[in-house]
């Protein structure tokens, strides 16, 4: 690949929509707890546009790979670095390095998030169910050998 600036170029540019989408998933997360749904939404908008932007940067760092005979993964990005001269390969492998814990960073906030938000939609399904009087009980075996979801009603009191 003789272009080892544009593909270096490619990682930086990554690195740097990564953190600034790490930027975002924690205030993401913020606005998640304080139950904000204006400030979600317009983080929602901001991630999907440095979404976007990753994808359209993996895209280009993948066609540079392939026009140059390499696998589209980490191991052809490895054998790639092994094309270059010691110097250029022990650069670009700090980049390419930093750009995957960067990944790994946002991959992680994310899923704290989507834990966050499923814990608060169980918190309120079980405060409805409270307030309609359901309960969430398990379903339970009948006589005739039929299952069906044990009904108990909750006092309002209760709820």
């Amino acid at each position: 690949m003789n272009n080892l600036p544009t593909f270096a170029s490619s990682v930086e540019e990554a690195k740097k929509l990564l953190l600034q989408l790490d930027e975002i998933l924690l205030r993401e997360r913020e606005a998640i707890r304080q139950r904000e749904p204006s400030d979600i939404h317009q983080l929602l908008q901001e991630k999907t546009n440095l979404l976007q932007q990753l994808e359209h940067n993996g895209i280009e760092r993948i066609r540079m790979l392939k026009e140059a005979g390499f696998e589209a993964s980490d191991q052809g990005v490895q054998d790639y670095l092994q094309q270059q001269t010691p110097n250029e390969a022990l650069q670009l492998g700090i980049e390419w390095d930093g750009l995957k814990v960067s990944l790994e960073s946002c991959r992680t906030a994310n899923i704290v998030n989507g834990n966050i938000i499923h814990r608060s939609r169980q918190q309120i399904n079980l405060l409805l169910d409270m307030m309609r009087g359901q309960s969430n009980t398990p379903r339970l075996y009948t006589q005739t050998g039929s299952n069906t979801k044990a009904q108990r009603q909750l006092p309002l009191a209760e709820a």
